[in-house]
């Protein structure tokens, strides 16, 4: 887990529902989160120039479901991940997760993320993840 040491929670939104053109129920989520640049994950990825390593935005996807699912989720499939542009700690140390989420059969959620700063998007994240 990367919460409390690689980044923190620093606010998050009640969660908005809204039913679509198809009828589908889709619930969003909006979690705001602030980077740990001292960390020591930076000193090897990369020395002198850190960047976020993208398996921590993956595992931080995971850890944002969770949360927004109030219970231990894990991922069963990941459709889409598009990295667009690096996230530097120090430069780009707060982050926006938007979550846009809805039931999938089985039980399953279907969600897509978005990570940003401000006009900045740093990666588009479709997939889906269980109840563990």
């Amino acid at each position: 887990m990367l919460l409390k040491d690689f980044y923190t929670v620093t606010s998050r939104s009640e969660p908005k529902t809204e039913i679509n053109s198809n009828g589908v129920s889709i619930t969003h989520h909006n979690f705001n989160l602030e980077l740990n640049p001292g960390h020591a994950i930076y000193d090897g990825h990369f020395p002198g120039n850190p960047v976020v390593p993208g398996v921590c935005q993956i595992q931080m996807i995971l850890e944002m479901i969770s949360l927004a699912e109030n219970k231990p989720m894990r991922m069963n499939k990941a459709d889409t991940v598009k990295f667009l542009s690096l996230i530097i700690p120090g430069i780009n140390s707060s982050l926006t997760f938007d979550i846009a989420s809805r039931e999938a059969e089985n039980s399953a959620i279907s969600a897509n993320v978005t990570i940003s700063a401000g006009e900045t998007i740093f990666l588009k994240f479709k997939g889906i993840f269980s109840r563990s």
